[in-house]
């Protein structure tokens, strides 16, 4: 089974053209980490066809760090060997990955790659927590794997905002895996029982978990509980921020909270998200700080 699906977006991008805006849109679709991507540009199609390739180009260097599929990336030596002097790239996003995992109670934990399609809980000294960062040495302990992708499509997103930014541009919708508008705003349509909910996006993100879109080899969730527990309360979990790193993550450990624990973590560590949860018996719970 294809871990790079584990994000299964349930947003719908239906980008819509506010009247009076200058440009007709022009749209570019593509793939990357697994995740099918797009780019909606309010701008001329030379200009936003000109930097397609540039874009290209940070995508390239993204997967070659951090896709698990690739032999020679940075996250699969780390994976073989257990240590790699890492890369600027890298060393950045484990350093939002730490934060993220103290700040979310260590609900968001990629080492949870080192049970994938197994029938047994993480260890211990497989944990986050035991993982050494340093800007010259990360170092994992034995039989520990991690995996970036409950952050690391969102943090391609945020990347992706900020190069097109200093190219100019000031009003694009961005999908690598997850949505951020520059500018704006941007509508997008969630998922919910009652039908499509639209979302405003202006400069902000949306992410989306649903942990029955596909399932490991043993049967349970793409998504692995660090703490053993497999019981899911939600069929979604959607969160809005300014950053579509942190609303990546926060929507992957949030699958496993109670709306109480949800609530604790928004209100001390991020008071600006939204979160959107869709339980299994399909009731809508909005939280927010």
């Amino acid at each position: 089974m294809n871990v790079t699906r584990r994000r299964f977006l349930t947003i719908s991008a239906a980008a819509t053209l506010l009247s009076g805006a200058r440009y007709d849109e022009y749209r570019w679709a593509g793939q990357a980490l697994g995740a099918e991507t797009s780019l909606v540009f309010r701008a001329p199609k030379d200009m936003a066809e000109d930097t397609i390739s540039s874009v290209l180009a940070l995508v390239e260097r993204f997967e070659n760090t951090f896709s698990i599929y690739r032999h020679t990336s940075e996250i699969s030596a780390l994976n073989r060997t257990g240590y790699i002097k890492p890369s600027r790239l890298f060393f950045e996003l484990a350093g939002y990955v730490d934060e993220i995992h103290r700040n979310s109670n260590g609900y968001f934990d990629p080492t949870i790659q080192s049970v994938w399609g197994q029938t047994h809980d993480l260890t211990n000294d497989q944990r986050w927590q035991n993982v050494t960062l340093t800007r010259d040495r990360i170092g994992m302990p034995k039989n520990t794997q991690i995996s970036f992708n409950g952050i690391a499509q969102g943090f391609l997103t945020d990347l992706v905002a900020t190069h097109l930014r200093k190219h100019g541009f000031k009003d694009v919708l961005v999908n690598f895996g997850e949505f951020k508008g520059i500018g704006g705003p941007w509508n997008v349509g969630l998922h919910q029982p009652s039908g499509l909910k639209s979302i405003k996006l202006d400069n902000t993100a949306i992410a989306t978990s649903a942990p029955d879109a596909m399932r490991q080899s043993n049967g349970n969730s793409h998504m692995i509980n660090p703490f053993g527990n497999e019981d899911i309360e939600y069929k979604s979990v959607s969160v809005e921020h300014r950053s579509a790193m942190i609303a990546d993550a926060l929507s992957t450990a949030f699958v496993f909270m109670s709306p109480d624990e949800i609530k604790n973590v928004i209100a001390k560590n991020y008071p600006d998200s939204r979160v959107h949860l869709v339980t299994k018996n399909e009731q809508i719970i909005f939280l927010n700080a």
